[in-house]
Formats: C-alpha cells, sequence, structure tokens
C-alpha cells in the first residue's frame, strides 16, 4: 500500500452520521440514510424487517399462535385463509345454491325455453326493437321477468320471459356495458327502462329511485 494511503484505514472523528442504538436489537450503530424527512431506526434490513415481530394472534382457521407486525392478519397462511373462506364464510356466498342455479341455466330445458320466448317475440329486443339482419348480428338474451334464482317454479313458463338485446339487458340490469359496446348516455338508458316499466306494468318513477327489482 503506498505510503500516506487512506484506503482500508478509518477515522472515526471525521464521521459525521449520528451514532444511535437499534431499537430491535439494541447494538450501536451509524445513522448514515438520516435525511431530514426520515430518521434511520433500525442497524439493518433484519432488524427492519422484524421490528413488530412481538404482535401474537390466534390463527382463525387452525388456531395455532403466531407473531406478526400486521395487527390485521387472521390467518397463519394462505393455505388457512382458502379452507376458512368457503361456504357461509365466502365472501360471495349467498344461499348455498349457486351451483344448483348454474346447472339449471345449461340444461336442455331452460334452451328449449329460451327459443320459445325467442319465437314468440319474432327474434326482436322488445325494448328496442333491434334485431339481426343481413351484416348487422345482434346477441339476444331471453329476460326472466321474475328473478330465476327466486322464482323456481317461474323458471320454464314463457309468459315469465321477455327477449332483449344483450345491450338492453346490462341497462335494466344496472350493469356496466362490455367494452364491445359503444358507450350509451343516461338519457338512452332512461328510455330503455321506461319502456321496460311500461311493458311490466311497473311505475317508472319508483324505479328510478329504488331500481328494478324483477
Amino acid at each position: 500500500m503506498p505510503k500516506g494511503s487512506k484506503l482500508g484505514k478509518k477515522y472515526p472523528h471525521l464521521q459525521r452520521a449520528a451514532v444511535k442504538i437499534c431499537l430491535v436489537c439494541k447494538n450501536e450503530f451509524r445513522a448514515v440514510k438520516d435525511t431530514k424527512a426520515r430518521k434511520q431506526l433500525y442497524c439493518s434490513k433484519n432488524c427492519w424487517s422484524n421490528r413488530g415481530l412481538g404482535y401474537e394472534f390466534r390463527c382463525v382457521q387452525c388456531g395455532e399462535v403466531n407473531t406478526t407486525s400486521d395487527r390485521r392478519k387472521k390467518f397463519c397462511n394462505r393455505k388457512c385463509s382458502s379452507s376458512y373462506h368457503v361456504g357461509e364464510n365466502a365472501p360471495a356466498y349467498k344461499d348455498g345454491k349457486s351451483l344448483e342455479r348454474e346447472r339449471a341455466r345449461c340444461s336442455y330445458d331452460l334452451s328449449l325455453w329460451r327459443k320459445k320466448v325467442y319465437k314468440r317475440d319474432n327474434h326482436q329486443c322488445r325494448l328496442c326493437n333491434d334485431r339481426s339482419t343481413t351484416g348487422h348480428r345482434v346477441t339476444l338474451n331471453a329476460h326472466h321477468i321474475k328473478p330465476f334464482s327466486e322464482f323456481i317454479e317461474l323458471r320454464l313458463v314463457v309468459d315469465n320471459g321477455l327477449t332483449v338485446c344483450e345491450k338492453c339487458h346490462y341497462i335494466i340490469h344496472e350493469k356496466n356495458l362490455p367494452d364491445k359496446y359503444e358507450a350509451v348516455s343516461e338519457a338512452y338508458c332512461d328510455v330503455i327502462v321506461t319502456r321496460y316499466c311500461g311493458l311490466m306494468g311497473i311505475d317508472a318513477d319508483k324505479v328510478f329511485e329504488t331500481g328494478i327489482t324483477e
């Protein structure tokens, strides 16, 4: 090493970083990463990671006691979380009959019901009067006037069906239109809902306040 070289030497009296005590390991360290906005409180990333591991919680699923830095934590791992959120504990749980309804929607009998509803309405949307023509394809839906999930006995009754295009179906169910459709104005939606209320004999003013319940 050349004479007078400072390589590898330490000069504590020239170090301006404050000497602090780490909040986790209680060892002294120089806070070289201190700024005006944020002060360094831990000597290393390891101590920072373990800064809050004094909080104990009991896993809701398996009952095992664990430590964590997040006081909102309820499960010890993803497996316990997945196992817990099934059945009545699932966020989207309704009545436990979703599988039965899904199978019913795919049944052959319901397919025949749709065809009968389309044929009765001449394969034309009853709300906007749109229909498929050469070079213009319209996707039709058979809408259940009385909700499919609530009125099981009316699922296959033709008089409980109404032919509507996919766009109008989204509107009367107050759902966001898919990207394939151009944005429609609020006035257009009001017209569609008003026509639907007229066909069903529903008070349109009440629907605009509470939404369509049938």
